[in-house]
């Protein structure tokens, strides 16, 4: 019997097979870092926005914080365009039955994959400030 060189076609298909699925695997692991990558800038982004608006309103006289339930931010915050459909809301309202003390909620909304995220930040503001 002679001894044969070089590879058979079967050989050749199984070793085309994984690496075809190697690469594939490769592939889905990039596509899926890039996914996870996007959520957490977008998170980010929200994040800040949220803290942006809550300087603005630590600023704000506190006679002209009044009470509203999901209005439009105070401030003109320019990074919303960034989010995919991001969207603003702030309520205000008095806190523990006391107009002393107002109770700031600020919603950062956006779309993710055909799905509605959000962060939400809470404060209190004192009617007399931090230092009184």
């Amino acid at each position: 019997m002679k001894k044969q060189k070089g590879t058979t076609l079967i050989e050749a298909l199984v070793a085309i097979t994984v690496i075809v699925i190697g690469l594939l695997a490769l592939y889905s692991a990039i596509i899926s870092g890039m996914t996870i990558n996007l959520k957490a800038k977008h998170k980010a982004i929200a994040y800040n926005i949220g803290a942006q608006e809550m300087e603005i309103i630590r600023n704000e006289d506190f006679t002209s914080l009044s009470n509203r339930t999901d209005d439009p931010f105070i401030g003109t915050i320019t990074d919303l365009d960034k989010l995919p459909q991001g969207t603003g809301q702030l309520t205000i309202s008095d806190y523990g039955g006391t107009s002393d003390i107002k109770q700031v909620i600020i919603k950062v909304l956006w779309q993710e994959m055909g799905q509605q995220k959000n962060i939400t930040l809470t404060t209190l503001v004192y009617k007399e400030g931090l230092n009184q």
